[in-house]
């Protein structure tokens, strides 16, 4: 059977599909893709733009395993099953009255996933995902269960927490928690200018700060969120109506002309920035952190040095002015801690994170390598989630543990039981060592 993943850019047909309900069901795949030489990878929500899991071999869902495993209460830690969508574990966390500390604007994720990729939010003393794990279980391809936790394995948690599914199958992950607390969001609309001039401030003000900014004018939308001790605040059903269904159809519908009539797409894009609206939620954290996204689009994003933030915006502005770039989708801005996770984007650094968008349809290869282009000079390093084209020798150069990875991911997969044609790219595996990838 053919998949596909939710931005219609990535598709592939597995030699074989297996459902997991059980770790004994994980140990036998992995035994089977070995002994027949296929290539396995777990799926997720297939959320990816880049085509992290797609395999001409076996291709495992962990969907069967779902759910809050155990907390504990004195250490504000909980084990959870991996194949958990976020939507699903913040609500269950919530109803035992936990949360996390952070999470992105996306939780359609599974959480094995999001880890593996190092998803995150925004917000300059938060880590992403992966900095909130603090053990897990995986299998490797060996077929062995790995613990990796403070007490047993804890050396090998900074090459686990972002390992891009490469050191093994994750089952159950550890994460800190926090009792559940409320936020409060407020979104304005305000001058690029303005936030580029005093972003530093923002940061250090506000729990979490984002903007949006509209290609081809000076408008940014702006989210600022803090914890609030008040109640939650419910929104009405007009306000839900008009943040759910009408942005999400008017932006379609708009998208849809910007496709259909090209030239017209700076217009398009002055229009939306005209029409952005302001709004304030105060909810609890996991219900304000998730954006409902009905349009479908691509994307590319990079973490570069926060020092380098101003001087990386104002190029790209350069470039979408002189390149004339059809673009409509804002571009996104977000900031997270430095970390010492060996394939973290913020690797001990500070980072901004720089979001460029294109809808679905849309040409999308010249905007995108105009803006790799800056992103590189810059030191950037991609979300591995999101569309890049960096090989092995690209990306050696950028991640200082690269070579520690590389050693560990063969001792832990000595047979490449988890490398795809496309995994191989970015570990510049030897065709030598390749695995068949025969077809179904």
């Amino acid at each position: 059977m053919n998949k596909t993943n939710w931005a219609g850019n990535v598709s592939f047909t597995p030699a074989a599909t297996e459902t997991i309900e059980s770790e004994k069901q994980v140990e036998a795949v992995i035994h089977r893709a070995v002994r027949e030489k296929l290539p396995l990878r777990v799926i997720g929500s297939g959320h990816s733009f880049y085509p992290l899991v797609a395999t001409p071999g076996i291709s495992m869902s962990l969907s069967g395993l779902q759910g809050v495993v155990a907390i504990d209460p004195g250490r504000l830690e909980g084990w959870v099953w991996g194949g958990t969508p976020i939507r699903a574990l913040g609500t269950q966390l919530h109803d035992l009255g936990y949360a996390m500390e952070n999470l992105g604007d996306i939780d359609v994720q599974s959480i094995a996933g999001a880890v593996s990729t190092g998803t995150h939010g925004t917000g300059i003393d938060l880590g992403s995902l992966s900095t909130q794990v603090v053990g897990m279980e995986l299998w490797n391809g060996l077929g062995q269960k790995v613990e990796i936790h403070e007490k047993k394995n804890a050396d090998l948690l900074d090459a686990a927490r972002v390992s891009l599914g490469a050191l093994g199958v994750i089952t159950k992950i550890q994460l800190k928690l926090k009792p559940k607390y409320i936020l409060e969001m407020r979104q304005t609309k305000e001058s690029l200018g303005s936030l580029m001039s005093n972003f530093r401030r923002e940061l250090q003000d506000e729990r979490n700060f984002e903007f949006f900014w509209f290609p081809h004018t000076e408008t940014a939308l702006v989210k600022r969120s803090h914890i609030s001790q008040e109640s939650p605040l419910s929104p009405s059903l007009g306000q839900k109506f008009n943040d759910i269904v009408l942005e999400n159809m008017a932006l379609g519908a708009l998208s849809g002309i910007c496709r259909w009539i090209p030239p017209i797409t700076p217009k398009v894009s002055q229009f939306c920035a005209a029409a952005a609206g302001e709004s304030h939620r105060r909810d609890w954290s996991h219900r304000v952190f998730a954006t409902e996204r009905w349009v479908k689009f691509l994307e590319m994003e990079y973490a570069v040095p926060i020092e380098s933030f101003p001087e990386v915006v104002q190029e790209i502005q350069t470039e979408i002015k002189k390149s004339h770039h059809r673009v409509h989708f804002p571009i996104e801005c977000r900031f997270v801690k430095r970390d010492s996770i060996w394939l973290s984007p913020a690797y001990g650094r500070d980072s901004a994170l720089i979001a460029v968008h294109m809808y679905q349809g849309m040409p999308h290869r010249a905007y995108f390598d105009a803006m790799e282009k800056i992103f590189r000079k810059y030191e950037g390093r991609p979300h591995w989630g999101k569309l890049h084209s960096l090989g092995a020798g690209e990306l050696r150069s950028i991640y200082p543990k690269w070579e520690e990875f590389q050693r560990l991911r063969k001792e832990m997969d000595p047979h490449s039981v988890f490398l795809t044609p496309d995994l191989r790219q970015i570990f510049g595996e030897n065709q030598e060592t390749m695995l068949s990838t025969r077809s179904a």
